[in-house]
């Protein structure tokens, strides 16, 4: 899992990690093609080179 490099945030990530497991868990077996959604568009909403789909 990537996160984002900001000391503010460095408190939170194990809290924000342990949700999206929870939730990725939740899906069951949409869970790659929910994972995958979700990665891109975190990358490309935070500026780096999304990884690459198959849409």
């Amino acid at each position: 899992m990537v996160m984002v490099q900001d000391e503010a945030f460095t408190q939170y990530y194990k809290e924000i990690a342990q949700a999206l497991l929870t939730i990725f868990r939740s899906l069951g077996d949409s869970f790659p093609q929910y994972v995958q959604q979700c990665v891109y568009s975190a990358q490309k909403t935070l500026g780096g080179t999304p990884i690459n789909r198959s849409d």
